[in-house]
């Protein structure tokens, strides 16, 4: 997570130069992702972010290469990139959409040479075959990455004792076949707890201890006394 987050200065100002021409552009790009503010406690962590910022990156660089040099590779990648950017967050989904979309256009623009023949039949043709096809390579790269995750859409979170979370849902498992999936996860979870507790002890940090909030109990003698006449 650390060299994805040290990638993405790098890959931001690359954007900016390839976008605008100006080096000044990229130079500001590369220090406004570096010095990123909320978004920088997150960026070496194991979370999503570093993951979503490079994928992102690399599909804004590969959306707009020129589709003759890349006629399958550059369809199949964004799919790839697409479904990797929806594996980390939700919303990545718009990025499929993104994906579909650069198809039609490329192959579009690629099958006219100038606005006269953009409108004949046989451009017309042309052009919606090479779009589909490559919204087909799209599609097929992009369920490669998801498919795992809509036949197993179930999430589980817990420690090395308990479950203490789990997301998703069924209409035609059994209730047995569900708790047996839930403790099945836990189980799965293990190696990767017993790694963190074993970089916790190598590195030798205590614990942090929480405080916990001081009861005003005069304030909430007042809310009481305010709010329970209106509820």
């Amino acid at each position: 997570f650390i060299v994805l987050a040290a990638c993405v200065p790098a890959l931001t100002a690359h954007l900016a130069w390839r976008f605008s021409g100006q080096v000044w552009a990229a130079r500001l790009a590369g220090l406004l992702a570096l010095f990123s503010g909320y978004y920088l406690a997150y960026m070496g962590a194991t979370e999503v972010f570093p993951i979503y910022m490079v994928a992102g990156s690399l599909f804004l660089l590969l959306a707009f290469e020129q589709p003759d040099k890349h006629k399958v590779a550059q369809p199949l990648l964004l799919g790839l990139l697409a479904g990797l950017l929806h594996l980390s967050r939700a919303d990545g989904l718009l990025w499929l959409a993104a994906a579909l979309a650069v198809g039609g256009w490329l192959a579009w623009r690629r099958s006219g040479h100038g606005e006269a023949f953009a409108w004949q039949a046989a451009a017309r043709q042309a052009a919606a075959r090479q779009a589909a096809e490559r919204m087909a390579l799209t599609l097929a790269a992009y369920a490669v990455v998801m498919s795992p995750w809509y036949v197993r859409n179930l999430i589980v979170a817990g420690t090395k004792t308990a479950v203490v979370m789990v997301e998703g849902g069924a209409e035609f498992v059994s209730e047995a076949d569900m708790i047996d999936a839930v403790f099945f996860g836990h189980q799965a979870m293990q190696p990767m707890i017993d790694m963190q507790i074993e970089m916790k002890r190598e590195v030798g940090k205590p614990k942090r201890q929480m405080q916990p909030p001081v009861r005003d109990e005069e304030m909430e003698s007042k809310v009481i006394e305010t709010a329970t006449p209106v509820i």
